[in-house]
């Protein structure tokens, strides 16, 4: 029987250390209440990120709705934090996805009230244009 030689010097296993997953987004979980949705946006706007965006006026403030508004801060403070899973808790009240929540088909039942609205404003938008076209330049 053959027995495999000793090193003459100990050889430390070598053990990789658990790296955080780095999924892509964290988004507010279903069914959370208004309430917890207003509690994660004012932590996470309260932590330094840049909630510029969702104020009036911001690029990302339409849809005006405080579900998009904290599905923005929360993703964007676990974006800041270096997509580290436990900077998306809050609470129990977000999770981590791999899919990209601004690829979800309009069809998403829960978006789909969201897009709805943006849908009604720029028709609102297109009609007011017209209007004045209209009244303005073809008169």
């Amino acid at each position: 029987m053959v027995f495999p030689q000793t090193p003459s010097t100990p050889v430390t296993p070598v053990t990789s250390s658990p790296k955080p997953a780095t999924v892509g987004w964290c988004v507010p979980k279903t069914g959370v209440s208004e309430a917890q949705l207003q509690a994660s946006l004012d932590y996470a706007c309260g932590q330094g990120i840049d909630c510029g965006p969702i104020q009036p006026g911001g690029a990302c403030f339409i849809p005006d709705t405080l579900a998009s508004h904290a599905a923005y801060a929360i993703n964007l403070y676990y974006q800041a934090s270096a997509k580290s899973p436990w900077n998306c808790d809050f609470s129990e009240t977000a999770t981590l996805t791999s899919k990209n929540p601004s690829k979800i088909s309009i069809l998403t039942p829960t978006l789909f009230p969201f897009m709805y609205t943006k849908f009604m404003q720029l028709l609102t938008l297109e009609m007011t244009t017209s209007r004045f076209l209209f009244e303005h330049l073809l008169t």
